[in-house]
């Protein structure tokens, strides 16, 4: 096998190219414009770095969720005054924009320049990448070290420079402390190194040539090592947010009576809608076709590995099957998809520019069609909604919010339900502030036992019931009636398809 030239030290000076880095940065600031930051567990990490603001340490286990991004907002925070809500936004624009320039630089080192520059268009122009760049969830950070880990190392494979290696080494463990996802990753990557250090062993000692695996094992090992031993100190399990992991998914597919075949047919499902089918088709060529170097095909069989290992934690139960999920996924398929396009375009020299340039309409009409059914009332709109470039909360809270916000006052205390764990994005869309537990009763994050106590102290006024909730069995209201423990007035104000709103006037 070969291997692409090294000379690519600089980006190529291309009108296309800036006029798409443009674009692209410029999606991202509408997005990040326009979008309600309702993207996985953002409001959830808000919410816990501003506690953790509260009293900062170098805690490393924040629930089932990795520190680092955690300890990345809080700091962020600090240098805006505090303000975590804009913080975790910004950091997550910053991130998304600077993926654009580590993405370009990654598919030119491992294929070529034309395979980068649609890449580039198809990185560019995909709805999710775009749109969790907008949110305080973790995705776009961890993308951009996954990158940065990636660069690293398909450098260190061309020029073989320790430092590259340990450049990679560095933002893998950024990554693997940020989401779980990355640990694969690491480990796919050191086996590789491996079976070269027992390619470089037969003609070179032991001692030197396994000293490239010691390194990015030490480097990319760091925050993994240091965070199973956390854990088993704490919680006797090396790995306890995978466990907690597991239970949750267990609730969740019990909550939503989802089968194991609707759960593994959601991510190629959610690819194709987001890549489009060109991009994964061309993705399976370019698999074949990455073969012809030994970085391309290293770069295939990772993507291979983290694909299979996903979809094997989905079917084991270790995994919700959600559209950001596949974000990693289709950043390592678009490289493939692109030269695989690349070479079918270059069977047509005659009419390769119309291609190219029909290939980029197709991709803009596709975003665009995915935003207009989000936006839209349509059948589709709430699942289309998870993949639309610019965000919003589903409609059943767009309309709760909508009710309730012009008649929350600054000083009302509220209960809020637990319906499909999103107490805290009703929140959110309420605008309570943060830390959210300071005026309202979250039942997702504090038992159902307590809200009892909660209403004789606090007295708040709304109560958010769901109809599948879990508030109801420990304090049932009806209209008209006390709540059993003081006397009050209750009135319903507001039910849609899911929530129910009472309204408490305490005598």
């Amino acid at each position: 096998m070969c291997t692409p030239s090294v000379d690519q030290t600089s980006f190529p000076k291309s009108p296309f190219n800036t006029i798409v880095f443009a674009l692209a940065i410029l999606l991202r600031f509408i997005s990040f414009s326009f979008s309600s930051n309702t993207g996985g567990d953002a409001w959830a990490r808000e919410g816990i770095t501003a506690t953790w603001l509260q009293h900062p340490s170098l805690q490393l286990n924040f629930g089932p969720w990795l520190p680092f991004h955690f300890w990345l907002m809080g700091g962020f925070a600090t240098i805006l005054g505090g303000n975590v809500r804009i913080a975790g936004r910004l950091l997550s624009l910053l991130a998304g924009t600077a993926s654009l320039f580590v993405f370009y630089k990654l598919v030119r080192t491992v294929f070529d320049d034309e395979a980068a520059q649609l890449g580039l268009v198809v990185f560019s122009l995909c709805s999710l990448d775009i749109a969790y760049s907008a949110t305080s969830s973790s995705e776009a950070v961890y993308i951009l070290f996954v990158l940065l880990g990636l660069l690293g190392y398909f450098r260190y494979r061309q020029l073989g420079k320790p430092q590259t290696l340990t450049f990679s080494g560095i933002f893998f463990s950024f990554a693997a402390a940020t989401r779980y996802e990355a640990w694969s990753l690491i480990f796919a990557v050191a086996v590789l190194i491996l079976v070269s250090v027992w390619r470089t062993s037969r003609q070179a000692p032991f001692s030197k040539a396994v000293r490239p695996f010691l390194l990015f094992a030490l480097t990319a090992g760091f925050f993994p090592v240091l965070i199973m031993i956390n854990n088993w100190t704490k919680f006797h399990s090396l790995i306890y947010g995978v466990t907690m992991n597991h239970e949750w998914v267990a609730e969740q597919v019990a909550f939503a009576h989802v089968s194991t075949l609707y759960r593994l047919s959601l991510f190629p499902g959610v690819l194709l809608l987001t890549l489009t089918p060109i991009v994964i088709v061309g993705a399976l060529y370019g698999f074949f076709l990455s073969f012809r170097t030994a970085i391309g095909a290293e770069f295939a069989l990772v993507t291979v590995f983290f694909g299979a290992v996903q979809l094997y934690q989905i079917a084991a139960g270790g995994e919700m099957a959600f559209a950001r999920y596949t974000i990693t996924l289709g950043t390592l398929l678009i490289p493939l998809g692109s030269l695989g396009l690349a070479e079918i375009f270059r069977q047509f020299p005659g009419k390769s520019r119309a291609l190219r340039q029909a290939f980029v309409g197709i991709l803009l009409l596709n975003l665009l069609a995915l935003w207009v059914l989000s936006a839209t009332r349509n059948r589709f709109s709430e699942k289309v909604a998870s993949i639309s470039p610019i965000l919003r909360y589903p409609h059943r809270i767009e309309s709760l919010a909508a009710f309730l916000q012009a008649r929350l006052e600054r000083d009302d205390h509220i209960v809020i339900d637990d319906y499909n764990s999103e107490s805290n994005i009703v929140a959110q869309a309420l605008g309570l502030p943060l830390p959210t537990t300071s005026r309202a009763f979250l039942a997702s994050l504090s038992p159902a036992s307590e809200l009892r106590v909660y209403v004789e102290q606090q007295h708040p006024r709304y109560f958010i019931y769901a109809q599948k909730g879990v508030l109801e069995k420990t304090l049932p209201l009806e209209c008209g009636l006390p709540p059993g423990f003081s006397s009050a007035d209750v009135r319903c104000t507001y039910q849609n398809d899911v929530y129910r709103v009472y309204e408490v006037s305490y005598r």
